[in-house]
């Protein structure tokens, strides 16, 4: 099972109608790719006509529960643009481990990719609810990112009815710098490089980590500049 990163409207997202960067990459070859997990739910997709107005109601009425300076509002007109990009597990947890272990720096961060980051005391100790965290939009278990500016993540029921983790796309990408700076102080053109080589057979930790940043943080970036969901899709 891959993890890819989507950005563009939740509409798009719950009707379908995206590629994830391998399809995209195989018609651009002329090929034909799908996804074997997705194949099955394929059937069960809304159509747009159907889904827009529930995300909208949806959207209504998460600014009703989250009071904020200023209302959550982003974009779900049919013409937005969305983004994606391969994320993968390994990329994932291991970005989510080079924090933990920064801030857990008591423990001996694993030169090497962790099997079940779930069960690692460092990410542990960081991702539970009462931990005070430098990086709590990034390791307290968030799903989906909204482009708003909160403090705290927050728990609530999708569109479809599903319970997710919700995160600040604002907030995202400050912890996301912050990291950056504290530990590898790279600049854009070395995040970029990181991204080209992407994602090896055999990495360590540090190296999955960066190609996880390398995807993350231009995707967040497009979050904000373009008022769109972000969220990880398996």
């Amino acid at each position: 099972m891959g993890l890819d990163l989507y950005v563009g409207s939740l509409t798009r997202y719950f009707c379908g109608d995206w590629e994830t960067a391998l399809q995209k990459t195989a018609r651009k070859k002329g090929l034909h790719y799908v996804n074997p997990e997705a194949r099955e739910k394929e059937e069960e997709l809304p159509a747009r006509e159907e889904m827009h107005p529930l995300v909208l109601e949806w959207q209504q009425e998460l600014n009703g529960k989250i009071k904020l300076t200023a209302p959550m509002a982003w974009d779900e007109t049919p013409q937005s643009p969305y983004f994606t990009d391969q994320l993968h597990f390994q990329g994932h947890s291991s970005l989510l481990l080079w924090a933990a272990y920064y801030e857990r720096k008591d423990l001996v961060r694993p030169k090497e990719c962790v099997d079940d980051f779930n069960e690692n005391e460092a990410y542990l100790s960081c991702s539970a609810d009462d931990s005070k965290t430098e990086f709590a939009h990034l390791l307290k278990n968030t799903v989906c990112w909204l482009p708003a500016d909160f403090a705290e993540p927050f728990a609530a029921m999708d569109a479809c009815g599903a319970e997710l983790r919700y995160g600040s796309t604002q907030k995202l990408i400050e912890e996301l710098i912050w990291l950056n700076n504290q530990t590898w102080k790279a600049e854009r053109a070395d995040i970029e490089r990181w991204r080209r080589l992407g994602l090896g057979q055999s990495c360590t930790l540090e190296e999955a980590a960066q190609y996880a940043m390398a995807v993350l943080l231009p995707l967040t970036e497009k979050s904000v500049e373009h008022k769109l969901v972000m969220r990880l899709d398996w």
